[in-house]
């Protein structure tokens, strides 16, 4: 159901501006090639129509691409992409020809200095508040952690553990290959918002000066939250 409301409203304003949409059509972005084949062949029709808006993720538009490739259409289709392509080069690599001369958005998302820096600075050692992070860790980095520092035995209590061989020294970098999410910013905001929703419904609930939760927010009036 990605980028729905982006479509209806791109319908209601090309409306409005005359512009004609020519044809319509939706494609998963894990469909077979024949699907994406199809979609293209349905585009190509009408002779006219060369710009295609595509509210699609990143694989589907590259399955496009590779549809256009495929039945020798390269340079007939102009693409306008949403954020899900925005500049994302795995969705280009190997088939540039076919998107040359399309435009893609990338909704503006400073990179969050601050996050990369706290990011950079955890190991399996130091944040041990977090259940999930040792295993993260071996998820990461293609290894096994021990229990502790020593020579322990191997942690087997997690599907990853028990496939890798290679021991974890805890020293490896998390900046090595890191790309933050474009949407990093926009997270860090999420958060921040139910935080501080979370504080002021206890802080009605339970009183300006009270800490924890009290009995009155079980069960909650979700109108408070905000």
């Amino acid at each position: 159901n990605y980028g729905q409301s982006g479509i209806q409203a791109f319908r209601e304003l090309a409306e409005k501006a005359n512009v004609c949409i020519a044809k319509e059509d939706s494609v998963l972005s894990n469909a077979e090639d024949e699907m994406f084949d199809n979609v293209i062949r349905k585009l190509n029709e009408d002779k006219n129509a060369r710009v295609v808006v595509c509210f699609c993720e990143g694989m589907t538009i590259r399955g496009l691409l590779k549809a256009t490739l495929r039945l020798n259409l390269t340079g007939r289709f102009l693409f306008l992409g949403s954020d899900g392509w925005a500049d994302r080069s795995d969705v280009t690599d190997g088939y540039e020809m076919q998107a040359m001369g399309s435009i893609s958005i990338r909704i503006h998302s400073p990179n969050v200095t601050d996050f990369d820096d706290y990011y950079f600075s955890l190991n399996p050692y130091n944040n041990t508040r977090n259940p999930w992070f040792r295993e993260f860790w071996q998820y990461r980095f293609n290894c096994t952690m021990r229990q502790d520092g020593t020579n322990s035995s191997v942690t087997r209590n997690s599907s990853v553990a028990s496939s890798l061989d290679r021991e974890c020294t805890g020293r490896e970098k998390l900046s090595d290959k890191y790309k933050a999410d474009p949407k990093l910013s926009f997270i860090i905001k999420a958060i921040y918002s139910m935080a501080y929703g979370l504080h002021n419904m206890q802080q009605e609930v339970c009183g300006s000066n009270s800490v924890g939760l009290c009995p009155d927010l079980f069960p909650f009036n979700g109108s408070l939250f905000k």
